[in-house]
């Protein structure tokens, strides 16, 4: 590809304070595009504003919002501040791409931003049946089922020992989800305890625990604890109820206050009777393509799991129920069986290529960007001078959103802020600090913490 042809990509994402550090799969995601695009990519952390000026004069000829721009609808009033920001992108004549998750809650507020500017394509990891479900105000835009995540190349480089070498027969970590998920959501818990009572009868070395988030192992020690397991336990994510708008949530937060140690099937009954089950969000999560990457063997409940992984060829399958647990331990504790299976998924899934971000993000590339209409403002010195600025903003603030969330920056920041304070206590100088800071926000487009839906920068 000739520079000529190469495009310009606007990223939307959020990252700041509790959102950092990100998780793993979370920030794989997001850089994927920069790692594996053939096009010029602009990031724009609305967390610190948009710099629209800088973005006009750089020509943009595709727009896609993150995962971790569409999940801020987690906290709704936050979700509606920041995507305020974004509303200019209605006014471009370009793809618009939204890639969302979660979509069992909260759905409506994205929904509704999707609509105002204009999406044309969504990436949802919700299935053809339930589209009608999550977004039926937007007839006009093209959807399409994608996974929450895929596999990095340099994941390859995470393999083990054989999974029959290894010490810990059983692994798992998983979090106990909270009942408004519905029956799916539920599913990992119940099950969970069952084999770890199981695989303790037989005297089977395990290390399974569903601690709370704060104890969550990440980066490189999720890799050591796989690594360790001859087998992994594992449910497809998502969950089973469509909370468009967080008021389901809500009323079964307030139930159980009201009803502490109330059951699963109480609560359900209480708060959204004949509902579970109105759509299936079950899908494959990046924790089932780390377990292929490192050759840890699976055993896992029985699901779809996007086509990707296949029963007996890629995992052994286990009964929602449990019935066949017995069976599952049998063929967990086959030396030659489990590591023909893991070798066998390392194959299909990791070395073939073909389930890894790179090729995501080449597909999208070609039957989405590269199928758009070219940007007008394309050339001249000052769209490569605005993109080039673009791209230093993104650095700095990626680099200062880390800062932030790190030990010892809000005293840092206090003592700088003194320090401006005195400079501007000088009179020759209070004018010209203070024009200089108003000048760099408003060129590089960076809002202040806090900063309200009417802010554009």
């Amino acid at each position: 590809m000739s520079p000529t042809d190469k495009r310009s990509i606007v990223v939307f994402f959020n990252a700041r304070h509790e959102g950092l550090p990100m998780r793993r799969s979370n920030e794989t995601h997001l850089l994927s595009w920069g790692r594996y695009s053939r096009h010029h990519v602009i990031y724009v952390n609305v967390a610190y504003g948009v710099p629209w000026a800088l973005l006009r004069r750089s020509g943009i000829d595709a727009v896609i919002f993150d995962t971790t721009f569409c999940s801020m609808h987690w906290t709704p009033a936050y979700f509606r501040q920041r995507s305020a920001l974004c509303l200019p992108v209605a006014g471009l004549d370009c793809p618009k791409i939204a890639i969302v998750q979660d979509e069992f809650t909260n759905i409506d507020l994205v929904q509704d931003f999707l609509a105002a500017v204009g999406i044309t394509h969504v990436l949802t990891c919700s299935k053809p049946q339930d589209w009608k479900h999550f977004y039926p105000r937007l007839a006009k835009a093209t959807f399409c089922t994608v996974l929450t995540g895929y596999v990095v190349p340099q994941l390859a480089s995470r393999t083990g020992p054989l999974p029959s070498q290894r010490p810990v027969a059983i692994a798992y970590r998983g979090g106990r989800n909270p009942f408004w998920l519905g029956s799916h959501g539920m599913l990992k818990s119940g099950i969970a305890d069952q084999v770890r009572a199981a695989a303790v009868k037989r005297g089977l070395n395990v290390d399974i625990s569903q601690p709370d988030s704060a104890s969550y192992l990440k980066g490189e020690a999720w890799f050591d604890f796989l690594r360790n397991a001859r087998c992994v336990f594992g449910v497809e994510g998502g969950a089973s109820i469509n909370d468009h708008d967080g008021s389901l949530r809500a009323a079964v937060e307030a139930y159980v206050a009201a009803h502490p140690g109330a059951s699963f099937e109480a609560v359900r009954d209480a708060c959204f009777p004949g509902r579970d089950g109105e759509v299936d969000l079950a899908c494959i999560s990046p924790r089932h393509f780390e377990a292929v990457a490192t050759r840890t063997a699976q055993l896992l409940v029985e699901g779809g799991y996007n086509g990707v992984l296949v029963p007996w060829q890629h995992y052994i399958p286990l009964k929602p129920d449990g019935s066949n647990l017995e069976d599952a331990l049998d063929a967990i504790m086959d030396d030659a069986a489990v590591d023909a299976m893991a070798e066998r998924a390392y194959a299909d899934i990791v070395a073939s290529g073909r389930w890894s971000y790179p090729t995501f993000v080449r597909e999208t590339e070609t039957t989405v960007i590269e199928a758009g209409l070219l940007s007008r403002q394309r050339s001249g010195v000052m769209s490569v001078l605005a993109r080039w600025l673009l791209q230093g903003r993104a650095a700095l603030l990626w680099r200062l959103a880390h800062l932030e969330a790190g030990p010892g920056f809000a005293r840092a920041v206090t003592a700088v802020a003194g320090l401006a304070r005195r400079l501007e206590s000088i009179g020759p100088l209070r004018g010209a600090i203070g024009t200089l800071r108003g000048r760099v926000r408003q060129l590089l487009g960076i809002a202040p913490k806090g900063a309200g839906p009417h802010d554009r920068s």
